[in-house]
């Protein structure tokens, strides 16, 4: 233990200087970041109201009767222009801005974190530019409402062998087409609210926030490793929430599937069991690897679903900052360190547990 503390003391010291500097860059993009929304929003609005001037003709309101008037100043048919013009010229630059500071961020930021893990973990191999596809997401059959147009991201893989067991494990983020995602947009089909919602969700939302990420519905770790026999069926752990199980039970994914009763009462107060082999799942989740389980979700404090499928063990863990990116606050805290080498041992010590490198005896 002391010398792990001694490695992070050491790792901390070597990019404690680019952590700073790296502090500094998001407190001044997130600046220029609500410059350009504040100004994409003044525009928005302003269009919006001088169409709306057109429509509320007969409206006395002050806003209205300040548009025609600027409208129709000095009689100059260019003057309804210039506001658009000023605010344009405004605009462009703020985004260019934006941009050049964010991609110089992202370079800066993937380049510690890629010093950070080498230090860290000398003997795996870390690729930021991997790309995890569709079908390997759809192959744990955890997310149920993973469809083929599913946008996913990757921000990063580690790729290890331990005790003859090879584990990948990767920082993805999913975006669901769930009921809020379809209702925004149904509602910016429709001409009029469109405006309110675009307003709200892009412009607004964007002004307050203090990330420079895109929201996903599902964030966080997602590992794989093999088994060294291939399983019948599958068995999968959920969170035992209303919102999972009414997922898992609406999908026409796995109509093969069974929810697996189990007795132990603290095991089935997080989680929900589903399989497609009674048997097979209950040789699985024995009083100890349920144990273990419920151990490994309070470790990580998160919520963590698994599932045991073909010749492999899917982990996820949820984590909304992302494995391999940097939280919005406290870039600079060791902390940050810790709690990655926290996750990633942990995980390697959870497939460990699991003994995937033995030959299964259930037949």
């Amino acid at each position: 233990m002391a010398k792990l503390n001694d490695q992070i003391n050491n790792v901390y010291l070597t990019v404690n200087k680019g952590l700073t500097k790296l502090s500094v860059k998001r407190k001044k993009l997130l600046i220029f970041q609500r410059i350009m929304w504040v100004l994409t929003g003044v525009f928005f609005i302003f269009v919006t109201l001088f169409f709306a001037q057109y429509y509320l003709q007969n409206q006395n309101n002050v806003v209205f009767t300040w548009m025609r008037k600027m409208i129709n100043i000095q009689n100059d048919p260019y003057a309804n222009l210039y506001p658009f013009a000023i605010l344009f010229v405004l605009i462009y630059p703020s985004v260019y801005i934006f941009s050049s500071r964010f991609r110089k961020f992202n370079l800066l930021e993937s380049e510690i974190y890629a010093q950070m893990i080498k230090s860290l973990f000398p003997s795996y191999e870390f690729i930021q530019n991997s790309h995890l596809t569709l079908s390997k997401i759809k192959e744990s059959n955890i997310f149920s409402w993973v469809k083929q147009q599913t946008p996913i991201a990757t921000y990063g893989q580690i790729r290890l062998i331990e005790n003859n067991v090879k584990i990948n494990i990767a920082d993805i983020g999913i975006i669901e087409a769930n009921v809020k995602n379809k209702l925004i947009s149904f509602l910016l089909s429709i001409p009029g609210l469109n405006m309110i919602v675009i307003l709200y969700e892009y412009i607004l939302k964007n002004i307050f926030t203090s990330k420079t990420t895109n929201y996903y519905t599902f964030r966080g770790m997602y590992c794989w490793a093999n088994f060294n026999n291939k399983m019948k069926g599958q068995t999968v752990i959920v969170s035992n929430s209303i919102k999972s199980k009414s997922n898992r039970w609406a999908s026409f994914n796995f109509k093969e599937e069974e929810r697996i009763k189990l007795e132990d009462a603290r095991f089935t107060k997080h989680f929900a069991v589903y399989g497609s082999d009674q048997i097979e799942a209950r040789y699985i989740l024995t009083p100890i690897l349920m144990e273990k389980i419920v151990a490994l979700k309070e470790k990580y404090n998160r919520n963590i679903m698994l599932s045991f499928t073909k010749k492999q063990l899917f982990l996820t863990v949820e984590n909304s900052e992302g494995l391999f990116s940097y939280p919005s606050k406290k870039i600079t805290s060791m902390s940050l360190i810790e709690e990655l080498v926290r996750q990633v041992n942990t995980t390697v010590d959870v497939v460990n547990d699991f003994s995937l490198n033995k030959t299964l005896a259930y037949e």
